[in-house]
């Protein structure tokens, strides 16, 4: 599906609400637990990160765009589609709407001053298309990392690398959802991974530390950064947070009150924290060549190891979490492609 136009906005519908990749059910879980290789997809793209919707993956693979593969099983991934517009796909979350249909929201990095965000139709995944109408940069001069909806799809977060939380308002129009212009909040690091949870975002910003954003009055409400080197990523179960800090490990932490993060316990790991999940007590970390930790909040003041892929090629570095009734991780792994995890045992 080559040669289509570049835009930033896209008219979409009525949507559904999900459960996004970094804020997941609690759970509760003991006993022996292991961490297996069930399969490796080999690519020819450098693969930023991944998400799973359906029985579908989509990849963000940076000038490669958007590649989607049909999900036969977890251990035979087919390639279904590639949408392509020469500017970087840095991550991508999927949407599924009232009437069945399907969204792919997709943050865009900085070339030329073009940038911003893109939403494409993959309510059939091996005809990803933009919606007719929409063909005009609307948006430009943001340099996209990462991107969160709303479960009510009325906001759509974008974490840029210079000028902090991009806002984009979904707003309902008679032929579907338009974007208004977005509001930005600055903050004092560069943002490259946030999650939304209880009405706040999570914001990590690399050596700013990790900032929570109150969404209803865009103030700061608490910016963690004492406790950490260089915050990669964030999750959140509940009322605990974790972060993904790139020298320190998995460093937890009691948000009951988001303005007051409380230091729970900690976790120094042998690699770099590249990316994190926290499901109930368990965490499941992308420890960069060193391979997938799984990890359990044993107690309100220790992190214990709990499973381990021990890596022998390629760098973990971005997740995602399938809360299948056998949870398996799909893994990004840059210029390895991606590879699926099963997760057994307790």
């Amino acid at each position: 599906m080559e040669g289509r136009k570049f835009v930033i906005i896209a008219s979409i519908s009525v949507l559904l609400s999900g459960v996004t990749a970094c804020t997941l059910p609690e759970d509760s879980s003991a006993g022996n637990a292991n961490i297996s290789l069930v399969a490796t997809v080999t690519t020819t793209e450098v693969i930023k990160t991944v998400y799973v919707s359906g029985d579908y993956l989509f990849a963000a693979a940076g000038y490669n765009g958007l590649l989607v593969y049909h999900i036969v099983t977890p251990s035979n991934l087919v390639k279904v589609d590639t949408y392509a517009d020469f500017l970087p796909v840095n991550d991508v979350i999927v949407k599924s709407f009232t009437d069945g249909s399907n969204y792919a929201f997709i943050p865009l990095g900085m070339v030329n001053d073009l940038g911003g965000m893109l939403i494409l139709n993959v309510t059939s995944p091996s005809n990803v298309y933009l919606p007719a109408g929409h063909d005009t940069n609307d948006f430009v001069g943001y340099n996209s990392e990462a991107i969160t909806v709303n479960d009510d799809l009325s906001k759509a977060y974008v974490a840029d690398v210079a000028k902090g939380i991009v806002t984009y308002a979904l707003a309902p129009g008679t032929t579907g959802y338009t974007v208004a212009a977005p509001v930005v909040k600055a903050l004092n690091g560069k943002p490259e991974n946030l999650c939304i949870a209880n009405g706040y975002a999570y914001v990590a910003a690399k050596e700013g530390g990790v900032f929570i954003v109150n969404l209803t009055t865009g103030v700061i409400a608490a910016n963690i950064f004492s406790s950490l080197s260089y915050a990669n990523a964030v999750s959140v179960s509940g009322n605990t947070l974790v972060i993904a800090d790139q020298f320190y490990g998995a460093v937890v932490y009691d948000i009951s009150d988001p303005t007051k993060p409380k230091l729970k316990a900690s976790y120094d790991t042998s690699g770099e924290a590249r990316d994190i999940i926290v499901n109930g007590s368990d965490i499941f970390m992308a420890d960069g060549s060193v391979g997938m930790l799984w990890l359990n909040i044993a107690s309100s003041s220790s992190v214990v190891l709990k499973g381990r892929y021990i890596e022998s090629t390629g760098i973990a570095s971005k997740l995602f979490y399938s809360t299948d009734t056998t949870p398996y991780i799909y893994a990004a792994y840059g210029p390895a492609g991606i590879k699926i995890f099963k997760i057994s045992g307790n």
